[in-house]
């Protein structure tokens, strides 16, 4: 078992209380029917809350009738504390702790998208209740990026979580929950909230393919990011890019050139063991280079002026300032170079125009 593999609740505990076999369903006589997403209204406590008691129940309300099952196989809680008892309403459920709630850390109430109504309609998005016994909630934010290898599909929703750093060497890995989780990533940027500011934290990716945030199930794949979270003066902190998974051995650096017309340009990319891969573009354009992933390159573009598709001294050339690295993505796009008025019926090129400049300033009394 990976240590970041928590353990979900036992199907078995949470349906001790409350729960009735399900009629057969079919549609109703004349009408629609039903394919509106089970939808998750309310819950007390309400997200974020802190100051739980750590024997209070916690409800769950949904938008209609849900299939209690389902619900119970899509309910995860980090950690779990175990439950007395599990008690429905039509539209409700109502979680009572066993031992209680975790006291001096958060716990995530967690249901998974898996969840479906009583005709089978899933949720669209997951659910996720974090509230913390702790008089005052925690204030520390993690942010960052994370990228996913070319192997992983659709089929797999990668998420991000923080564990407290020491979770790596404990002797009961099943002791190592998360607190805190962000599941909803736009281009994998992720936002990590609610955490001590106190503790120290590593942030783990999972590509996800079963929606249950577990990294040891359906052989999911984890990563941690490089650096080991600590607070110092501050409340938010920024890690480093980290990969799941591998890259292909071919990725690609795209963009465009903007040139004046009949001016041939041409976007070279280089690196120190002397690759180079090029591509002219007459009168400019859109451009995409293949290369190798896994190394950073010198990208730049140039006007050819002697038709050899090399760069020579007098042509004029212009570089992005830092290099394009392919060792997170297989693909960089937006790569862009200007080089309109740098032609050969232009007096100036870029060193040219420097050169005048200096020679205007040595003249100037």
């Amino acid at each position: 078992m990976s240590p970041f593999s928590p353990r979900p609740i036992a199907t078995a505990v949470l349906l001790t209380a409350g729960v009735a076999a399900c009629a057969n369903m079919g549609p109703p006589p004349g009408g629609d029917v039903d394919r509106d997403p089970l939808v998750i209204v309310a819950s007390i406590p309400s997200s974020e809350a802190a100051g739980v008691r750590s024997d209070s129940p916690v409800t769950i309300g949904f938008g209609e009738r849900p299939d209690r099952r389902s619900v119970m196989r899509a309910l995860t809680v980090f950690p779990p504390p175990g439950f007395r008892e599990t008690v429905w309403t039509d539209t409700s459920v109502t979680l009572v702790p066993e031992s209680g709630w975790a006291l001096g850390r958060n716990t995530i109430v967690r249901v998974a998208r898996s969840a479906t109504d009583r005709r089978g309609n899933a949720m669209t998005e997951p659910f996720q209740l974090r509230f913390t016994t702790k008089a005052v909630p925690d204030s520390g934010v993690v942010t960052g990026r994370v990228w996913s290898g070319q192997e992983f599909g659709s089929s797999h929703v990668v998420v991000v979580a923080a564990y407290p750093a020491d979770a790596q060497a404990t002797e009961a890995p099943e002791e190592a929950w998360p607190a805190a989780i962000d599941e909803n990533l736009s281009e994998g940027k992720f936002r990590l909230t609610g955490l001590d500011t106190e503790v120290q934290w590593q942030v783990i990716g999972i590509a996800d393919r079963d929606g249950d945030v577990r990294s040891s199930s359906s052989g999911e794949v984890w990563s941690a990011a490089p650096d080991m979270v600590v607070f110092r003066d501050t409340r938010e902190v920024t890690v480093s890019d980290f990969l799941i998974g591998t890259l292909d051995s071919l990725g690609a650096l795209a963009g465009d050139v903007v040139a004046d017309s009949g001016d041939v340009a041409v976007v070279v990319a280089e690196r120190d063991d002397d690759f180079r891969e090029a591509e002219v573009l007459p009168s400019g354009g859109s451009f995409e280079l293949t290369v190798p992933t896994g190394f950073d390159y010198r990208v730049g573009a140039f006007l050819d002026l002697d038709g050899d598709s090399l760069l020579g001294g007098e042509e004029p050339y212009v570089e992005l300032d830092e290099p394009a690295g392919l060792s997170l993505t297989a693909r960089r796009d937006g790569i862009s170079f200007d080089l309109t008025g740098l032609g050969a019926d232009n007096d100036a090129t870029p060193d040219s125009a420097a050169a005048a400049e200096e020679d205007q300033e040595a003249e100037d009394p």
